[in-house]
């Protein structure tokens, strides 16, 4: 496990329930043997490029390439479907955020990669969409 830049506890910084799942998730994963790719994508995917994420602070290339893609992903993916709790929201708006957040939440070389393949990640988005969305 790599070192925390972050001067709290370890304790203090899953003290949130969120923060408890995150690694709870990532203690299930680990202990029924699962593969690295899974574990380390599910306990690094709250991680943020600046070093403001959690579960454990970490910043830049300390976050595994694992956890930086499933981020872009996740994020992607929750905020252009419809929740209980929210709307999905408009692709140009999804876009602006990752061009707003590039270098702060994510991998800048990651959301460039993402833009660049855009056309076929709608494509797989749009062929596997929710069969319950309207």
């Amino acid at each position: 496990m790599r070192a925390s830049r972050s001067n709290r506890s370890c304790c203090t910084r899953r003290s949130s329930p969120r923060r408890r799942r995150s690694f709870s998730g990532w203690e299930r994963s680990a202990r029924a043997g699962r593969r690295r790719r899974a574990t380390t994508s599910r306990y690094e995917h709250h991680e943020k490029w600046d070093g403001t994420g959690y579960p454990r602070g970490l910043k830049g290339e300390e976050i595994h390439l694992y956890g930086r893609i499933t981020a872009v992903a996740d994020v992607f993916d929750a905020l252009g479907s419809d929740r209980v709790y929210k709307k999905a929201w408009e692709l140009d708006r999804i876009l602006t955020l990752f061009r707003e957040e590039r270098g702060r939440h994510f991998d800048p070389q990651l959301v460039d990669v993402f833009m660049e393949e855009l056309p076929r990640i709608l494509e797989v988005r749009d062929r596997y969409r929710d069969e319950l969305q309207e």
